[in-house]
């Protein structure tokens, strides 16, 4: 093979291995190095245009590849970046809200607590009650979704029950701006909307209530209509978040453990003989 044929293949190798890895770069100069080692072998002239283009076909689609990448992590830096911050509004619009109610609260005042400008908290919720609908909908979401899962474990009625109202009173503790809102403000939002997230209370309820008839069927719980049973439950422990307080009330575990021990064996003491 000649020094020229030599030359180009050690060229088009370093090319190909840095563009894409050693062994793919490899691969592809075996092909060219046949044709060099024949060219080299009668005198022929290595066909330069076909492997140009080869070659630069490569690394066309190597850069638009690249250029695709880079596109599609600045757009996924940009939805996180823009999760983040509504996220932060979020945070701060709650804790606003559930301090001074939902109309004592403005867009000025969220906006003041931020450091951000007014027009920045509009390009992420057009209005004040969009802010207290996203708060309400989330908060449902993290009620919801984590009764389903224990749900879904499909234990003893006793023994879900126990869990499901241990986990709603930490996520009321967890979540306390807003469940707060979450109870106390829906009458603010449309009527539209005040429909949509009472029959999604009421599906929340099922949950309980299919597993307090379960009970009933398996003469663990007395025969109390489920409704009437779970409604006083929830209310018993919906209530929290008007006292609970961090600084002076017992740690969430305990309160949740409290809580299920009044209401699965009440608060007198049981005495025989």
């Amino acid at each position: 093979m000649s020094r020229v044929g030599c030359h180009r293949t050690y060229q088009l190798r370093h090319t190909l291995q840095r563009v894409y890895n050693y062994d793919l770069g490899h691969l592809f100069v075996l092909i060219f190095d046949r044709q060099f080692r024949q060219a080299g072998n009668t005198g022929e002239s290595v066909d330069r245009p076909a492997g140009s283009y080869f070659l630069g076909h490569l690394l066309r689609h190597e850069a638009t590849r690249r250029g695709n990448h880079i596109m599609a992590f600045r757009e996924n830096l940009k939805i996180k970046r823009q999760t983040e911050v509504q996220d932060e509004i979020l945070r701060v619009a709650s804790k606003l809200i559930a301090q001074h109610g939902y109309r004592a609260v403005t867009i000025d005042m969220i906006s003041l607590e931020m450091g951000f400008s007014k027009s920045s908290i509009y390009y992420y919720f057009k209005t004040k009650e969009e802010i207290l609908w996203r708060v309400i909908e989330t908060i449902y979401e993290a009620y919801s979704s984590r009764a389903k899962d224990i749900r879904a474990e499909n234990k003893l009625p006793a023994e879900t029950l126990n869990q499901l109202i241990r986990q709603h009173i930490l996520t009321a503790i967890e979540h306390k701006d807003w469940t707060t809102i979450f109870f106390r403000d829906e009458s603010e939002l449309s009527r539209e909307r005040q429909r949509l997230i009472r029959s999604r209370k009421r599906s929340y309820d099922a949950i309980l209530e299919d597993v307090y008839e379960e009970g009933v069927k398996a003469k663990m719980f007395r025969a109390i209509p489920p409704h009437i049973a779970i409604n006083g439950i929830l209310g018993m422990c919906n209530s929290i978040f008007n006292w609970y307080d961090a600084d002076r009330s017992a740690k969430p575990k305990e309160i949740a453990d409290y809580f299920v021990s009044i209401l699965a064996h009440g608060f007198e003491i049981a005495h025989t003989g």
